[in-house]
């Protein structure tokens, strides 16, 4: 018959309680953390024959015909807006509210502080356009 030793229990102490006080800093560490945010909302237009959806940072060009995509473009990239994005620290900025409006032969995007002009049908981009920033303009 095998003898048991103090030493074995020692050990299986020290591994029990190491692993107690590793879950219970994980345990916190999830409950702290912050909720992913969502992703912004889809926007479509209708302009002729064509449906373009904004999806996250892509327009999505189909045929109103027979429901086909024909192209997908990516946005240009968005300018960080404040020095809290850049670096990290404050709370995270919520997804930029978005929307599209086509008229005529022109498509809009509003980008958060941007708006980018495409011409249609093609989606050839044309310009995009910086909006001011309210705390400038009212001074």
């Amino acid at each position: 018959m095998k003898s048991y030793h103090p030493k074995n229990a020692l050990v299986v102490m020290a591994l029990l309680l190491l692993t107690v006080c590793v879950s219970s800093a994980l345990a916190q560490e999830l409950r702290t953390a912050r909720p992913p945010l969502p992703p912004p909302p889809v926007q479509w237009a209708a302009q002729g024959d064509y449906l373009y959806v904004l999806d996250a940072r892509f327009i999505h060009q189909y045929s109103m015909s027979d429901m086909r995509l024909k192209q997908t473009l990516p946005l240009p990239e968005p300018e960080i807006v404040s020095s809290t994005a850049a670096n990290g620290n404050g709370p995270p900025i919520p997804p930029p509210r978005m929307s599209l409006l086509a008229q005529g032969d022109d498509l809009y995007v509003l980008d958060f502080r941007s708006i980018h002009k495409y011409k249609l049908p093609g989606l050839d981009f044309d310009q995009t356009v910086i909006l001011a920033d309210p705390e400038e303009a009212a001074q």
